[in-house]
């Protein structure tokens, strides 16, 4: 495998780790919000909870942006190295 091949596949495999590691807490709290509204009666408690579940999801946009923009930064990169 030629340097810049293995350098490629790095690249990517951190990014791939970097995505897991930022979503899998945001996404444990969506699902757990989403879990307790719909076991809880108390409209109160209700709101507050979606109003959880809509900050994770907007987190989960925020990490997808994030890394889609490093990620077409290290696809150009690979590119003028080419």
């Amino acid at each position: 495998m030629k340097p810049k091949q293995r350098q490629s596949r790095l690249d990517n495999a951190r990014l791939q780790i970097l995505r897991q590691d930022l979503l899998a807490p945001v996404l444990s709290i969506e699902g757990h919000a989403e879990m307790l509204t719909e076991s809880i009666a108390n409209t109160e408690c209700c709101e507050d909870l979606q109003k959880v579940v809509t900050a994770a999801g907007q987190t989960r946009t925020l990490i997808d942006e994030m890394l889609a923009m490093e990620t077409e930064a290290h696809t150009e990169q690979n590119r003028e190295q080419h």
